[in-house]
């Protein structure tokens, strides 16, 4: 992951519709419930001699941005958008949500 980010950003996007309200401290909730049960959701890439390491002590909370969806097919800019930005491996997570929701 850190070699293949050193030319171009590495990401998977994962699109996910939801019916009905969701809460934004719910979601705030169920990401912090999700990172504490999953060790890779805590973790952060260094250097470590002439590779890399995982290392699992201090990647902040899961960033969450939250916006309006300005039409009905806005996701796909934000989807494109977010295949281009890099995350900050060093620092970690090596996760981030976007949440975009109806006026």
């Amino acid at each position: 992951m850190r070699i293949t980010d050193e030319v171009a950003p590495f990401s998977v996007v994962s699109v996910l519709r939801l019916e009905g309200c969701l809460p934004v401290p719910a979601l705030r909730a169920a990401l912090d419930a999700l990172q504490k049960r999953h060790p890779l959701l805590r973790v952060r890439i260094q250097s470590a001699g002439k590779g890399y390491a995982y290392y699992f002590d201090s990647a902040g909370p899961i960033p969450l941005e939250v916006g309006e969806r300005s039409g009905p097919d806005s996701w796909i800019a934000a989807v494109e958008e977010e295949l281009g930005r890099r995350i900050d491996l060093a620092a970690g997570p090596l996760i981030r949500c976007r949440f975009m929701f109806d006026k």
